[in-house]
């Protein structure tokens, strides 16, 4: 299609992914074509919108009308509906997820103004190099990012590390989610960052990870994690999480820390995790060392089955 055609946001995404030559074919594309509506129709339909409820399913809809503006449109409806966007509770706010056509943009350097309503960044899976990574911590526009998923399907470098905690957004990252990491690699954010908002960290378990727990020591040790207070695990029925536990014992490392939440996978998805029940969480209660366990005021356990999560169950003292 020539450039001149149509300037909607969605078009301009497929455009910068298809001339960049690193596309995945998984993506999911705009379901609304650009370019039809005027500003004061989709100010209109965006007020209708924005009278419902904050849910997973708004949010869909909102990224569609976004799409659906031309560049110059965008600013203005970007503006209006962030100010909608502010006012949610901090819950809703986190399911502000960037599509994945736009994280993909992101990576390779494009910029709208539409990344200012985004909150939450996940590229959990995602063939992320250092230099796509930088482009998308350049993005001007992302000046919302309060929650950034590390999970990617190559574990980030140092250098990646390194960016990440020297760009003044990391000042304003809530949570952080990891998968993968090295000791040194995470050291990087103490070395960089000047400082940090860090409160919730969500970490799996790998399982090449059950006899590394330094790594964990590592990561509850840096200054950057003094104010974190959830810690969130995804371990695998039958692995040695208590060896990751037992890092909690430590009150000199996450020393804010006083919420658990542990998610546990059945490995090989043939249904041998355990039904949630009273004796997956004494398990769990187990395997925390009692120095640890004093520290948890709040302990959430889920049970994943199959991909199916069972109700978690909640222990508070």
């Amino acid at each position: 299609r020539d450039s001149s055609t149509s300037r909607g946001l969605g078009d301009v995404y497929k455009r910068q992914l298809l001339l960049g030559g690193a596309v995945e074919v998984d993506f999911e594309l705009p379901t609304v074509e650009g370019g039809a509506a005027s500003i004061d129709e989709l100010l209109g339909e965006v007020r209708g919108v924005l009278a419902q409820a904050p849910s997973p399913a708004l949010w869909g809809r909102i990224v569609e009308l976004v799409n659906q503006c031309e560049l110059d449109q965008a600013g203005p409806l970007v503006d209006y509906v962030d100010g909608h966007i502010e006012r949610w509770p901090e819950r809703a706010q986190s399911r502000c997820l960037a599509p994945r056509a736009w994280t993909l943009a992101m990576l390779q350097g494009q910029d709208t103004p539409a990344y200012g309503l985004v909150r939450c960044v996940d590229l959990s899976g995602m063939h992320v190099n250092t230099t796509a990574f930088k482009k998308l911590l350049g993005c001007a526009h992302l000046t919302r990012l309060t929650s950034l998923g590390l999970s990617t399907h190559d574990p980030l470098t140092k250098t990646a590390y390194k960016a990440l905690a020297r760009n003044p957004r990391f000042q304003a990252i809530e949570e952080l989610a990891l998968d993968g990491f090295e000791a040194e690699h995470v050291a990087e954010l103490d070395a960089h960052a000047p400082g940090s908002g860090l409160r919730r960290l969500r970490c799996h378990e790998w399982s090449m990870w059950v006899e590394r727990s330094d790594r964990f020591a590592a990561l509850f040790g840096l200054r950057v994690c003094a104010r974190v207070d959830t810690l969130a695990l995804r371990v695998y029925s039958g692995s040695k999480a208590g060896e990751i536990f037992a890092e909690l014992a430590d009150d000199s490392k996450l020393p804010a820390f006083e919420h658990l939440e542990v998610d546990q996978t059945d490995r090989g998805g043939g249904g041998s995790a355990m039904p949630l029940n009273g004796e997956v969480l004494s398990c769990v209660i187990r395997d925390t060392p009692d120095d640890a366990r004093r520290r948890v005021k709040t302990l959430t356990v889920r049970t994943n089955v199959d991909g199916h999560y069972r109700k978690a169950v909640s222990y508070t003292h």
